[in-house]
């Protein structure tokens, strides 16, 4: 079986992420029509990169906030597994983690 990936170059701003997803999303589109099965995005690709506290305040517990909430609806919008960088919020202290989003909202954190 073949897997054909994608790498999505980001320009991710620190804590904007609406824009920051909207990238990823098209991305996600592009490698679509290009027949990918998984696009991988860089380290905070969703959160935007850096210690500041507008990054800080994007963090969220891993499957439940509006992070993983546009993941899964882009990999669902678009069939391609969805790999993105993010803060998770883990129990009091936020890490740098990477969300890999399937199309059915199945989701995997890998953290730092």
């Amino acid at each position: 079986m073949n897997i054909h990936i994608a790498i999505g170059s980001t320009t991710s701003m620190p804590g904007q992420v609406e824009h920051n997803m909207g990238q990823i999303a098209e991305f996600a589109r592009r490698a679509a029509a290009n027949g990918v099965d998984l696009l991988l995005t860089p380290e905070m690709s969703a959160s935007g990169y850096g210690g500041y506290p507008e990054v800080l305040a994007t963090a969220e517990a891993a499957g439940s906030g509006p992070i993983y909430h546009a993941l899964a609806q882009t990999a669902a919008e678009t069939g391609v597994v969805v790999a993105a960088g993010f803060v998770e919020q883990l129990k009091s202290r936020p890490l740098i983690a990477h969300y890999v989003v399937y199309p059915d909202g199945q989701f995997v954190v890998q953290r730092k």
